[in-house]
């Protein structure tokens, strides 16, 4: 494998002078910085969604708007925990997505009727949620996973994963007793 001189010189760098010359619009730093981590976005994209293009598409559309928006970040030692977070927000808009179209296919079955606007409400509720509240709740609820999990998964301490989510199904209940 070839190895390009801006690739020797770059690898020398630590994380955050990359990031500090990435937010500088050194496209060469990000680039860096993305094959630092491909492995780690491409394993925590895969958590979220199960197919393989999906996973590339997050990580594309990943890559395009950490380097659209790499002028926001505001500590660069946190550049990893920021592009995950974007990641999460990536997969969790698919995630939206997909849930919209099943829930329009079992609109057509009309057998379920109740249990289909419930769904509907509960998602819609959701949508309005805080996305950290939004992240916490899909996590525990429809992906099953523990307070220790998210917590890791997240990087937040076991408390705040707990309150998010007891402030978040909180919140669902009040949107979903207005709605009735």
């Amino acid at each position: 494998m070839k190895i390009f001189r801006w690739e020797q010189r770059y690898s020398q760098l630590s994380e955050v002078q990359l990031v500090k010359r990435a937010m500088k619009k050194d496209d060469l730093a990000f680039l860096e910085l993305m094959r630092r981590y491909e492995n780690y976005f491409i394993q925590m994209a895969y958590r979220y969604v199960k197919n393989e293009q999906d996973v590339m598409d997050l990580i594309q559309e990943l890559a395009y708007r950490g380097l659209l928006n790499i002028h926001q970040l505001k500590e660069p030692k946190y550049f990893k925990t920021w592009m995950t977070r974007i990641l999460i927000n990536l997969a969790m808009n698919l995630w939206h997505k997909v849930e919209l179209n099943e829930l329009g296919e079992d609109l057509e079955a009309p057998s379920k009727g109740c249990l289909i606007e419930e769904r509907m409400d509960l998602n819609r509720a959701i949508q309005k949620l805080r996305p950290d509240y939004q992240s916490v709740i899909k996590m525990h609820y429809f992906e099953d996973l523990s307070i220790e999990d998210i917590s890791i998964r997240l990087q937040l301490k076991p408390n705040t994963v707990k309150s998010h989510l007891r402030r978040g199904k909180k919140a669902l209940e009040t949107m979903l007793k207005e709605d009735v």
